[in-house]
């Protein structure tokens, strides 16, 4: 991985030094799926996971993207949880409104470029104080079907 690379167990770890407050990782377990699908460019090294999370009151498109892959003659190499390089996207307000800047400076934003929110109230604090890249309810639920289909290789020390 290159300097500017983000592995989705660093995404995982700076979402939990987030997330003292917010319950992320307690609520991911209500989040359910449909049609989770898995697309290997192998031209390109690339997977892309992508899926439709289905929320309280709405549907989410959820997408996390690894590239950097090697082809190993039989299909790209199974992606590493903390080695390989990913992007990562979801459509939820929590996502845009957290993380999705954050993740664009840290070039972990699948995707173009988001219109960045201008605060309308200033009587709260913003949203995500320290600035940091991180993954939604949706997108940590994701992760943790793609380590149970053994789409992804589980590291010994991110869980």
């Amino acid at each position: 991985m290159s300097r500017s690379d983000v592995s989705l167990g660093s995404l995982l770890e700076s979402t939990r030094e987030f997330d003292i407050t917010e319950g992320r990782f307690d609520r991911a377990d209500m989040v359910s799926f449909r049609r989770v699908r898995t697309i290997s460019f192998d031209a390109m090294n690339f997977l892309l996971c992508t899926s439709i999370a289905i929320g309280e009151e709405d549907y989410y498109k959820t997408l996390i993207a690894f590239y950097d892959l090697s082809y190993t003659g039989y299909g790209l190499s199974k992606p590493s949880e903390i080695d390989t390089p990913v992007r990562v996207s979801c459509s939820c307000p929590d996502f845009y409104f957290t993380f999705s800047e954050w993740n664009y400076e840290e070039n972990s934003l699948y995707g173009r470029r988001r219109k960045k929110y201008t605060r309308k109230t200033f009587d709260r604090p913003e949203r995500n104080i320290y600035h940091i890249p991180g993954l939604c309810k949706h997108l940590v639920n994701l992760k943790q079907i793609l380590l149970d289909l053994n789409i992804i290789e589980r590291s010994h020390y991110a869980s």
